[in-house]
């Protein structure tokens, strides 16, 4: 995962909470990089949906939690 974070830790946090890294972000960006001879093969769509599905339960996730 990748994004934004903070400079400084979240008020009301512990700074040396576990997962502080993660509550510091501000945005969170999921993604797959694909290699560029990934991209130039015949089964690149079948790799791009296999990406997809795996992202599936996180952004569920977020979804339940931030509704």
């Amino acid at each position: 995962m990748e994004g934004e974070r903070l400079k400084t830790v979240p008020k009301g946090y512990d700074p040396a909470y576990p997962e502080i890294d993660l509550l510091r972000l501000k945005q969170i960006l999921v993604l797959h990089r694909f290699m560029d001879q990934e991209v130039l093969v015949g089964d690149f769509q079948s790799k791009v949906i296999f990406a997809c599905r795996a992202m599936r339960p996180f952004l569920d996730y977020l979804d339940e939690v931030l509704d």
